[in-house]
């Protein structure tokens, strides 16, 4: 129920033995291995996944450890057995959210967050189109340059965003929210500017706990702004 309410589908595999089927047969975003389970334990379950993943060359694998020992080396000993991260039980839902939100930045939701979305926000509305008109009396034959390259360099800038969250990297997240800023600023495109400026604030103060839910909707708002301005090309 935790991880659906973040918007996340759950598959439920009762051992070890069906933890490693059910990662060979499906594609899952992250696995959240048991170390204790029955059967076979989550360290030899993961061995069995890392193996068959080097051997049939398949995507690795998210999978983040749940256990119970809390003891020095217990980190270690789950990340040489191949495991991504690491939750100590009882599980809080902000350990797992702040987690999840590190390395699937792109794909955590809470339950009840307003997305911004075709349904509730207006391309019209996501490019202020007298600045663009501005700047296409200015530029003259070079609008439509200048066009190509934001389109070519943003989806750049939102993956350079995306891969700071996952990685915790404050500083990467600032200089990439604050290229986004100014560049979106100049097409016009004054939301995605703001919620870039927003995600550069988080890196200027060292974090990036919370730039996941503005990331999912920076990525929404680019793609209403991308539909304005290939319009004018």
């Amino acid at each position: 129920n935790m991880l659906a309410r973040m918007g996340f589908e759950v598959d439920v595999a009762h051992d070890g033995f069906e933890a490693v089927e059910a990662a060979k047969g499906g594609r899952y975003r992250a696995i959240l291995m048991d170390c204790q389970m029955p059967g076979m334990d989550g360290f030899e379950a993961t061995r069995r996944i890392r193996g068959w993943e080097k051997t049939t060359k398949a995507d690795r694998s998210l999978i983040i450890a749940v256990t119970a020992n809390t003891m020095e080396g217990d980190r270690e000993r789950c990340l040489k057995a191949g495991m991504d991260d690491y939750i100590a039980k009882p599980i809080k839902r902000a350990v797992v959210a702040e987690i999840l939100e590190k390395w699937l930045p792109d794909n955590l939701h809470e339950e009840g967050e307003e997305e911004m979305t075709e349904e509730n926000h207006s391309g019209k509305e996501s490019v202020d189109l007298a600045i663009l008109d501005e700047l296409q009396d200015l530029m003259e034959e070079g609008f439509a340059d200048l066009l190509k390259t934001y389109l070519r360099d943003s989806p750049q800038r939102l993956m350079d965003i995306r891969d700071a969250i996952k990685a915790g990297d404050a500083e990467m997240l600032r200089g990439a929210a604050h290229t986004l800023k100014s560049s979106s600023a100049n097409m016009g495109a004054l939301l995605l500017s703001e919620l870039a400026k927003k995600l550069e604030m988080l890196g200027r103060e060292g974090t990036t706990k919370g730039a996941a839910r503005l990331f999912n909707q920076a990525l929404a708002e680019y793609k209403l702004v991308k539909e304005v301005l290939k319009t004018r090309l």
